[in-house]
């Protein structure tokens, strides 16, 4: 073709098709180039992001009120990637802070529990203790290496309703800690005008301890959890298969309750030789402060009722008594 002369239709339709596959051989060479680089450019913020994640502290509250006669209670713990193992070190310097309605403080270290895998996740309880509440808000931060959790605010609040439940152990007398007729018997009453529920005892949410102090000579003590299949013999129930920490409303139908109507009363009686067996073969004989504990967890009134924010009440019930091992 010379020049200044058009181009035939056949020779046009060849020189735009050479074009067209010139540019996808440009297009797939470029598109691989950009795949292997964004592949490159992927690949390093997820390595960043792995290599920059932290443990994290946390404060878990199940609920934000509290009475003042019941047990404040919160989660605290440790949140974690699962690819990661948390350093001993980490727990170094561990604390709650627990800051009062009236602005003081109160600092309490903490560790990772004994009882989970270490180097993990993990989460545990705490509260006050043996603190009497203050009327008014409580705020709550966890720190452990480095880091600090996000605060997290309760308020205590005077709840009339809890003076009318009582529960206490009441033992036999004399209470022979080895003989086979000796009982504690747990007794809850329910002296509202609401229905109140809280789950059998056993299991998780049902835990009973005893201790046991040896009250003149050698020294002697134990404390120690009073066994499942006690508690649940007593009680003429099965085991659970569901191992819940906090009893609601949806556990209700569940788990094993116990249902008080207004003005009713339960009993549990407990047989405290199977109970001290294992630990009478090694107490020397003599007299023993005895004490028996647990916290009920309460459900009052109805899942819409006026106490719904307040639910679970943790309600400790703790009794004492003198008994003796063997002869005097």
């Amino acid at each position: 073709m010379e020049h200044g002369e058009s181009p035939s239709n056949a020779e046009a339709d060849l020189q735009v098709r050479s074009g067209m596959r010139n540019l996808r051989d440009w297009n797939g060479r470029a598109a691989t180039v950009f795949i292997l680089a964004a592949a490159a450019v992927g690949a390093r913020p997820a390595a960043q992001q792995r290599s920059a994640a932290q443990p994290t502290p946390f404060v878990q509250l199940e609920k934000t009120r509290f009475a003042t006669n019941e047990r404040v209670f919160f989660w605290i713990g440790i949140d974690a990637p699962a690819y990661m193992l948390i350093p001993d070190s980490f727990y170094d310097s561990c604390q709650v802070t627990i800051v009062r309605p009236d602005g003081t403080r109160r600092v309490d270290k903490s560790s990772q529990p004994v009882d989970g895998p270490r180097g993990r996740s993990w989460r545990g309880g705490h509260g006050l203790g043996s603190e009497v509440p203050q009327l008014g808000r409580y705020t709550i931060i966890f720190e452990c290496g480095g880091h600090t959790s996000a605060p997290r605010s309760f308020v205590v609040e005077d709840l009339a309703v809890l003076n009318q439940i009582a529960g206490e152990f009441l033992y036999s007398s004399p209470l022979a800690l080895d003989s086979p007729d000796a009982t504690a018997t747990l007794v809850v009453r329910n002296g509202s005008n609401e229905v109140i529920r809280f789950p059998h005892l056993g299991g998780p949410m049902g835990l009973v301890w005893m201790k046991l102090d040896k009250m003149r000579g050698d020294r002697w003590s134990s404390s120690f959890p009073i066994p499942e299949t006690v508690l649940l013999e007593a009680a003429g129930i099965g085991r659970s298969v569901l191992a819940p920490d906090t009893f609601t409303w949806k556990l209700v139908d569940e788990v094993p309750t116990v249902t008080l109507q207004p003005g009713e009363s339960f009993e549990l009686r407990l047989p405290v030789a199977e109970i001290t067996s294992q630990r009478s073969r090694h107490a020397p004989p003599g007299d023993y402060a005895v004490e028996m504990t647990t916290t009920l967890q309460v459900l009052v009134g109805a899942p819409s009722g006026a106490y719904a924010s307040y639910s679970p009440l943790r309600i400790d019930v703790r009794s004492t008594a003198t008994g003796t091992f063997g002869a005097r």
